[in-house]
């Protein structure tokens, strides 16, 4: 969601937790995740690991600018209000998250010494969203985020 919205992120709200085997697993492994943005924005992701095989694990929804963009499970992607369009819908073959590309950007990054994809600064941020996630999953309340917790 962050590189999908210039605005940095100032709120996460996350509602979920444990439900596979909480034996084998210690974190929340499904919620709902708000993040509100600076300017207003607002995204939320569904991440299940309990649902149906059958049915989309993940799915992405963001509001900005009066338009919106909505993600399933990473195959298929529907946005609105974009260059005079009501509907455009897009399919992709698989389930693509991107995972590739990132890894080739970054060896590429690493050979011709230019600057990586997702810095340090990106990857302070996720990091610290997906610890407030879990701490807004335990304490059942929005959490602040602060860019002086992940810009260095």
């Amino acid at each position: 969601l962050c590189e999908l919205v210039e605005a940095p992120p100032v709120s996460v709200y996350a509602a979920g937790g444990t439900f596979l085997d909480p034996e084998k697993v210690s974190i929340p492994d499904s919620g709902i995740v708000t993040i509100t943005f600076a300017d207003g924005s607002v995204g939320t992701t569904l991440i299940s690991s309990a649902g149906c095989p059958d049915f989309p694990k993940e799915a992405t929804e963001i509001y900005c600018d009066h338009r919106a963009i909505y993600i399933v499970d990473f195959c298929r992607m529907e946005y609105y209000g974009f260059r005079g369009q009501k509907k455009v819908s897009m399919e992709f073959a698989a389930v693509d998250k991107g995972q590739a590309v990132e890894i080739d950007l970054f060896a590429d990054a690493i050979l011709k010494d230019i600057a990586p994809p997702n810095d340090l600064t990106k990857a302070a941020r996720a990091a610290v969203i997906s610890f407030k996630v879990n701490e807004s999953i335990a304490t059942g309340a929005p959490v602040s985020i602060e860019e002086e917790e992940y810009c260095f």
